[in-house]
């Protein structure tokens, strides 16, 4: 009997290195964070499974993952009789390193963040995906105007306007 490649410490490794890229992918796709919460589960719990059981190694883990979340979201979208957004390109999305966060997510640190975000989770959409999209999975102003088909200045107006109804409700 052939022994394992991977340990659990690599899958660790491999889901810290991976997980923002794959759940931003899966949430561009899918445009709704449930949604997206519940593929990207699906994926890495198949990946850790797959790991325990294959004797090969995978020469890019991340491009593997990304078939596995199109594979789940083929899936996704023939349960839901829909079809995939394709809004945004892959090769675009994959390449681009998140930005380093700007001065909006600092209102943010000083407020208690899990009431800011069961605050988010009641705005209506498109707005509580714009929030998510922007502050968890550190999409551009631009990726969420290409995404939701409306000016990037509407979408920044958006977000300042809830940022400011955070505020108020928080404190500075």
């Amino acid at each position: 009997m052939q022994k394992q490649y991977y340990t659990e410490k690599d899958f660790e490794l491999i889901y810290h290195a991976t997980f923002n890229s794959v759940s931003k992918y899966v949430f561009i796709k899918t445009g709704n964070f449930h949604d997206a919460q519940d593929i990207v589960q699906n994926i890495y719990y198949d990946f850790y499974v797959y790991l325990q059981k294959t004797t090969s190694k995978i020469d890019n883990p991340k491009a593997y993952l990304i078939q596995m979340a199109n594979h789940e979201l083929a899936d996704f979208y023939k349960n839901k009789k829909l079809t995939f957004q394709t809004t945004i390109d892959q090769e675009d999305l994959l390449d681009r390193i998140p930005e380093d966060f700007d001065l909006e997510l600092v209102i943010f640190d000083k407020m208690n963040l899990e009431k800011v975000w069961e605050t988010i989770e009641s705005i209506e959409e498109p707005d509580r995906s714009i929030m998510i999209g922007r502050f968890r999975f550190d999409m551009s102003y631009r990726e969420l105007a290409k995404l939701y088909q409306m000016p990037e200045t509407t979408v920044k107006s958006r977000v300042y306007k809830i940022i400011d109804h955070l505020k108020n409700k928080f404190g500075k």
